[in-house]
C-alpha cells in the first residue's frame, strides 16, 4: 500500500476538526454592524439655511418604520423641539411633540422643513433622527444619527449713489439682499 494512502484517515480527521473549530469560531463572533438598527440623517447642500428657506433633510432608517426627527439648539426646549414648531418641547413616548416621517420600503426616508415663519434665533442647531420618541436625554441605547445646520436672519443692506440727493435729480440706491 502506498504511503499517501495510509494518511488519509488522519487528513480527513484534521480536517473535519478544522471545520468544527472554524463553526464555533463563527459562533462565537459578535453579530455584523450590518445586522444592527441603525438610524442616520444629512442636511442637503451646505447645511446653511436662511430662515425662510426650505432645508431637506434625509436618511436611513432600519431600525423602525417611522423616523422621529426633533431640534436643539439656542432658545430650544432642553431636550429639543418639534421641528415645524420649535418651541414646542418633545416629550419621550410621546410621538405627537416629534416631527414623524414615515421610513420607505427601502428603509430611506426624507422631510422637507419649511423654516418660513419659524421662531428661531439665528445660530447652530442639531437636528436628531430617532427610531422611537425619545428625546435627547434618553437615546443611549437606542440608534440614531444628527446632523448640525445653521441658521441664519436675511438681510438686506443699501447704499446710495451721493451723501446728498436734491430735489429732481437722479440717483442711484444699490444694494444687496441676503437670504
Amino acid at each position: 500500500m502506498p504511503k499517501s494512502v495510509s494518511k488519509r484517515p488522519c487528513e480527513v480527521w484534521k480536517i473535519f476538526l478544522l471545520l468544527i473549530l472554524a463553526g464555533t469560531a463563527t459562533l462565537l463572533l459578535p453579530v455584523s454592524a450590518a445586522d444592527k438598527p441603525v438610524v442616520t440623517i444629512v442636511a442637503e447642500g451646505s447645511g446653511a439655511y436662511y430662515l425662510g428657506e426650505e432645508a431637506t433633510f434625509s436618511g436611513v432608517n432600519t431600525a423602525t418604520g417611522s423616523t422621529y426627527l426633533y431640534i436643539t439648539g439656542p432658545n430650544i426646549p432642553k431636550n429639543g423641539g418639534k421641528l415645524s414648531s420649535p418651541g414646542t418641547a418633545v416629550v419621550s413616548g410621546n410621538a405627537d411633540t416629534f416631527t414623524v416621517v414615515n421610513t420607505k420600503a427601502d428603509k430611506t426616508w426624507e422631510y422637507s422643513w419649511y423654516t418660513n415663519g419659524l421662531r428661531l434665533d439665528a445660530g447652530t442647531y442639531t437636528v436628531y433622527a430617532a427610531g422611537k420618541p425619545k428625546s435627547e436625554d434618553e437615546l443611549a441605547d437606542m440608534p440614531y444619527g444628527t446632523t448640525g445646520i445653521i441658521v441664519k436672519k436675511p438681510f438686506i443692506t443699501t447704499g446710495l449713489s451721493s451723501s446728498s440727493v436734491l430735489k429732481g435729480q437722479p440717483f442711484t440706491v444699490t444694494g444687496v439682499a441676503e437670504g
